[in-house]
């Protein structure tokens, strides 16, 4: 439960203050996605 609010609050912070990610971070984005979904559900490297 408390993960879903987190969730909903973060895409609602997300919409409101309109982030930018600098262009040299751009094709890191996706992976630091990939590893933060990895953390949050449990996974072991």
């Amino acid at each position: 439960m408390i993960a879903a609010v987190g969730l909903v609050l973060g895409v609602i912070a997300g919409l409101v203050f309109h982030p930018t990610v600098p262009d040299g971070l751009a094709p890191y984005l996706p992976i630091a996605v990939v590893a933060a979904l990895d953390a949050v559900f449990g996974g072991h490297a």
